[in-house]
């Protein structure tokens, strides 16, 4: 009576109405008159249609008799009634929707292809196949989606089958392949590997998409099969790309390894070989190691290159002895011998049993037998990831030659960086996770026991390579008497044997410890406090042999000059102090470009930071620092690397400067160059 009464009064409201009628239709159930609701969606307003559609599941043969005539309805109203029988999973109306995929209105077939995901059976499979390979857009993609996401074991039997069926039209078949993909059915490997191999681009290439998604371990061989019969180098590529992934996750390694190995048996083209063998480097077991040592002798160039590439890649050092051979191989080409070189390189920088000063004679001895710039700067790049303090000094000597000079500088750079505390790893017997502010460079930072020195706390440096150990500083604070009360000192070449007796031991007496060592060669060092007493045991700063360096102070703004080639006029806006001003390029970044600090005297400068503020991304992508005693003539670069976020930290080399130059020498678009605000740093 009450919704009657709504519906019956002139000034209802309209969403009032539309709730009135639904519950009148609700009440009535089976027995709701199909010509009532019809009326109702299409002629009422959106929100009667809305209301109505929604009550639709619950009205018996009303809704099958409305469905009858869908087609009839406005567009709206189809839509209404469909998210109603997909929202109540109602069955039976397949062919209706079907039939509502090929609409004149898009938003009727978009919605048509999302119920049927929920609501769809094998009969839609065909129909949807058909509705992606001729429509574009919202359509497409909606009929693609609920391809892919019709469940059912039947709705997957069918696509399979259909897919088979060679006598569908090309398009059809590879939209349903691209849903095989989607829907990862493991099951269609055999016919995914049949299509890869079809003579139409579209399905082939689809195929082999699909194959990335549902090829597991078990599939490895067919992977592998398809690889050699496969033409196209970019299919070929993506194959190969598939068989290393799916190798990588196999949980046998060696097996995985041996399919590609058996397939290298037979007779290949060279563009196969090649990626097998490509393959093979990237699953690197030990197993590929004969094979790919072979290869890297043989008489094709392109075979030769990428078993030389698989080998300088290799994860341990035991192609070390071959890469050295092929680098010095005469009958080589230049190509290959810089490959073998750059990886004879790498294989030296790798952790081993070597001792530094023999890895640094192999070093000194291929940079004797190097020729040309390609060489000689494989062989420098490789020493940067040599950590050692002689590997330093290895490096800064190649500084002067202009073939190298960049090149020197980055190695030097990135040996210089390691050893200022990057390749050293601390840990304590007490708060662990506070130990790198011992080497920081922020003296307002320290690491601490956290309780009353009680004996036993220990604090243990791995310096990241063997060195003679001699000079340990350990800084306990500006206040306070934090310093141990009684030490011992151990030292170790791998972290678990620690000899009989420290090579060090006494008291504690002041904040300020130089503690001198006996030049005992080793790699780790363990400082155990051995007293006890009421103070707290920190280390705000320390230094190993030196290291991390120090980098003197910071120099005061007012006493610098600066200008650059790009905007020089703002310049001085780069240190005024104000985090809301900045120099930038007024332009995306490009070689060349540069910023000039000139200094009041010349003095060794060792560090510079560059704060890019609020413009996060305006720092440089790439830079090299050089240095001149008269701004005319410049040395260098002592200093370069790539900036990876707002605050570039660069160290330099020991120097002896009055300007000192930072360079671009990465273009990048579409960002400026910008300083916040810099700081240097000066001994």
């Amino acid at each position: 009576a009450a919704s009657n009464a709504i519906l019956n009064a002139a000034d209802s409201p309209a969403n009032a109405r539309a709730a009135a009628q639904a519950t009148l239709f609700k009440a009535a159930g089976a027995k709701a008159d199909a010509a009532a609701v019809t009326a109702c969606l299409t002629k009422g307003d959106l929100l009667m249609k809305s209301a109505v559609a929604k009550a639709l599941p619950s009205m018996g043969d009303a809704l099958p008799a409305v469905v009858k005539s869908i087609s009839t309805l406005p567009a709206d109203s189809i839509c209404l009634v469909m998210d109603a029988i997909a929202s109540s999973k109602s069955k039976g109306f397949e062919s209706a929707l079907i039939d509502l995929l090929g609409h004149a209105d898009d938003s009727v077939s978009v919605v048509a292809s999302r119920t049927l995901t929920e609501v769809g059976d094998v009969a839609c499979v065909l129909p949807l196949a058909v509705q992606a390979s001729k429509s574009e857009g919202s359509r497409q993609a909606a009929a693609r989606r609920a391809l892919g996401r019709i469940v059912g074991e039947a709705v997957g039997a069918k696509v399979r089958s259909e897919v088979a069926n060679e006598s569908n039209d090309v398009a059809i078949r590879t939209e349903l392949v691209m849903a095989l993909g989607t829907r990862i059915d493991k099951e269609s490997v055999p016919l995914l590997a049949k299509c890869a191999l079809s003579e139409d681009k579209n399905l082939r290439r689809e195929a082999i998409s699909s194959m990335a998604l549902v090829a597991g371990e078990k599939d490895l061989p067919v992977l592998v099969d398809l690889l050699t019969k496969t033409k196209g180098s970019a299919d070929r590529g993506k194959l190969m790309n598939q068989v290393i992934n799916v190798g990588k996750r196999a949980s046998d390694q060696a097996a995985a390894s041996g399919i590609v190995l058996k397939a290298l048996d037979g007779k290949l083209a060279t563009p196969v070989r090649v990626s097998l063998l490509e393959a093979l480097g990237k699953l690197a077991h030990s197993s590929a190691l004969p094979t790919l040592t072979e290869a890297a002798a043989s008489q094709d160039a392109a075979v030769k290159r990428i078993a030389i590439l698989a080998l300088g890649e290799w994860s341990t050092p035991e192609p070390l002895d071959t890469l050295r051979g092929l680098s010095r191989d005469d009958k080589a080409s230049l190509a290959h011998k810089v490959l073998a070189l750059r990886g004879y390189a790498r294989m030296l920088a790798l952790p081993s049993s070597r001792p530094i000063p023999k890895t640094l004679e192999m070093y000194k001895e291929a940079f004797a037998l190097a020729k040309g710039a390609q060489e000689k700067g494989s062989l420098i790049n490789g020493l940067g990831f040599l950590v050692h303090p002689d590997a330093l000094k290895y490096a800064m000597t190649f500084l002067d030659d202009p073939e190298v000079a960049t090149e020197a500088a980055m190695s030097a750079s990135r040996i210089l960086n390691s050893l200022s505390g990057e390749s050293m790893k601390l840990t304590a017997s007490h708060n662990n996770g506070a130990v790198r502010n011992a080497i920081d460079g922020n003296t307002k930072t320290r690491w601490t026991s956290g309780a009353s020195q009680a004996g036993g706390e220990w604090f243990m440096i791995d310096m990241g390579y063997e060195t003679t150990l001699s000079e340990l500083k350990l800084f306990a604070g500006e206040v306070g008497n934090d310093f141990p009360v009684g030490y011992q000192v151990f030292v170790s070449l791998d972290g678990e044997k620690w000899g009989d007796k420290p090579v060090l031991e006494g008291k504690g007496t002041d904040r300020h410890m130089v503690l001198k060592l006996p030049d005992v060669y080793g790699r780790y060092i363990k400082i155990v406090q051995t007293g006890t007493g009421g103070m707290y045991w920190s280390i705000c700063e320390m230094q190993m042999n030196g290291m991390p360096a120090t980098y003197g102070e910071r120099l005061d703004p007012a006493t610098l000059k600066v200008t650059s080639d790009r905007n020089p006029d703002k310049a001085f806006q780069a240190m005024d102090g104000k985090n809301e001003t900045r120099w930038d390029t007024a332009g995306a970044q490009r070689p060349g470009f540069w910023f000039m600090i000139e200094l009041p005297e010349a003095k060794n400068v060792r560090r510079i930071v560059l704060d890019a503020g609020t413009s996060r991304e305006d720092y440089p992508r790439g830079y090299k620092v050089e240095v001149s005693a008269d701004g005319k003539t410049w040395k260098g670069p002592y200093g370069a690397g790539n900036g990876t976020n707002q605050v570039v930290d660069i160290k330099l080399l020991e120097n002896k400067s009055k300007f000192v130059k930072i360079t671009l020498t990465e273009p990048v678009d579409p960002f400026y160059w910008s300083i916040h605000e810099f700081s240097i740093y000066a001994e």
